[in-house]
């Protein structure tokens, strides 16, 4: 709980500030996950042992909201969190569509998460 910790102190010292990061691969590793580790051999260390959340982790108990912005690396993306309150929420909308405007993402997830167009042929019984 380090990461929260930290966190905390920088919104005691300045509680008008936003944080982003560029996380992942989120969940692909199972990192600091419960079930690998109480696995035995060396898979769960393998498994277990990546980090791949920061923000994401601590935000809840931070009492920080935020947002996650997909990317162009599978599993990965922008983390923009707010500390407690609502005032930077504005802000923090703004700065979220500028980064969806900027970040590259793979046509497919344009096409099916933002356009939700499907391709699929009809089909009969």
């Amino acid at each position: 709980m380090a990461l929260s910790r930290q966190l905390q102190q920088l919104i005691r010292e300045n509680p008008h500030r936003l944080y982003l990061s560029l996380e992942g691969p989120i969940d692909v590793f199972s990192a600091d996950e419960t079930i690998p580790r109480s696995f035995a051999g060396c898979a769960p260390q393998i498994v277990a042992g990546t980090p791949s959340k920061a923000f994401v982790k601590v935000a809840n108990p931070c009492g920080c909201s935020g947002f996650a912005l997909p990317c162009d690396r599978l599993a990965t993306g922008f983390v923009l969190l707010l500390p407690p309150g609502n005032e930077m929420l504005p802000a923090a909308c703004v700065l979220a569509h500028q980064l969806m405007k900027a970040a590259p993402r793979p046509e497919m997830f344009e096409r099916y998460f933002l356009r939700r167009e499907k391709f699929c042929e009809a089909f009969s019984v």
